[in-house]
């Protein structure tokens, strides 16, 4: 997968970037403007690489020990795939994908603003993920979202737009939710706070399918995943407005989920009551 080419407002789509071989801690940073991940960090706990046998990388929220989601765009048919967890030492497991669901309305087309079906698969792994990970509860009502408030995104992608070194080092950054986009699909446009400090702040190459949360009293939210980047006007890539996939899932489905010590079920289960709870954001049955 490749960028595609700057189009109108230059949104560039989230491919993969190529995961450098040495997965131990390097001098290697993720997302732009973003923090580096301790290991005390929550987002250390429910955010993987999701990689191809190519060495292609992507980035993963975590839903259940055995359930990743990622972004459709990072699932290729016929290609196998592993994802990848940190210890507290930030030493590396691999475990592989034993089947994937990828929205089947999402179609990726020549330009950002064609997509068709929201941006969204769900991995199902050979075995559940150990260690002290912590599968994201997901949000059932994304009502709880609204202008200005703020989020957490993470992931394992470029931290310096066209330096494929800086990939696979965990960085997380807060942005703002500047509202809902419509770039083909609904999605939720992020900004950075607006803060000096805080300028330029997005996600990049590799982040896609990372997680958006919400820190909701002691308790880590998905409500969505990296899809899209835009650039200010003038500027590289990785330095605008982050689109993410709104995620959201039926009480019922996410208790059972929960409440299953092995993994939360299959792959497929997952993404029906994913589209069940989002089926009214999801236009790719009307193109």
């Amino acid at each position: 997968m490749t960028v595609l080419r700057p189009f109108l407002s230059r949104l560039a789509l989230l491919a993969a970037a190529m995961l450098p071989a040495a997965l131990h801690a390097t001098a290697s940073f993720a997302i732009v403007g973003g923090e580096e991940a301790s290991s005390s960090s929550n987002a250390r706990r429910y955010t993987v690489i999701v990689q191809s046998q190519k060495g292609e990388l992507c980035s993963g929220a975590v839903i259940a020990r055995n359930l990743v989601l990622t972004a459709a765009h990072c699932v290729v048919p016929k290609t196998k795939y592993r994802v990848i967890s940190f210890d507290q030492n930030f030493v590396p497991t691999a475990i592989g994908v034993a089947a994937a669901a990828r929205n089947p309305s999402f179609k990726l087309r020549g330009r950002p603003d064609q997509q068709t079906g929201l941006d969204i698969a769900v991995l199902e792994l050979s075995e559940p993920l150990s260690g002290d990970i912590k599968p994201l509860a997901i949000s059932s009502d994304l009502g709880v979202l609204s202008p200005l408030s703020e989020v957490t995104v993470s992931g394992f992608g470029l931290s310096r737009y066209g330096d494929r070194a800086s990939a696979g080092k965990l960085r997380f950054a807060r942005l703002r939710v500047a509202g809902v986009a419509d770039i083909g699909v609904p999605s939720l446009a992020l900004t950075s706070d607006g803060t000096p400090e805080g300028r330029g702040r997005s996600a990049c190459l590799g982040d896609s399918g990372g997680p958006i949360v919400v820190e909701n009293y002691f308790q880590s939210v998905l409500v969505g995943l990296v899809s899209l980047a835009d650039a200010e006007r003038g500027k590289v890539p990785c330095a605008g407005v982050t689109f993410a996939t709104p995620v959201a899932l039926p009480e019922d489905v996410s208790a059972r989920m929960q409440a299953t010590s092995g993994g939360g079920g299959s792959a497929v289960q997952a993404l029906q009551g994913l589209e069940r709870a989002l089926g009214g954001r999801d236009s790719g049955s009307s193109r």
